[in-house]
């Protein structure tokens, strides 16, 4: 399912109807990867989690509540991320 969206600088924002359900797991994963690209400055760059999901509710705005149960699903199962060390994250 595509979602019509308009980025701009750090947010998204949608059409009024559809409305963006906050648990839907591929609006959850859009706001992770965008947040994911944001916080890579650099081939090297790495983030924690915390810092990945404080991102994505900025990116993600008022309108749109992620919560953390949601969050910890979709970490546990996409692609675009590397786990590094001491628990730290890249994007791939």
């Amino acid at each position: 399912m595509s979602y019509d969206s308009q980025v701009t600088e750090r947010s998204v924002s949608f059409p009024p109807t559809p409305s963006v359900d906050p648990k839907d797991l591929e609006v959850i994963v859009m706001l992770l990867e965008l947040a994911s690209i944001y916080l890579t400055q650099g081939p090297e760059s790495t983030f924690t989690a915390r810092e990945l999901i404080d991102e994505a509710r900025v990116i993600g705005g008022d309108d749109l509540r992620i919560e953390e149960t949601d969050v910890k699903i979709v970490l546990g199962n996409v692609g675009f991320l590397r786990k590094e060390r001491e628990g730290r994250l890249s994007l791939k």
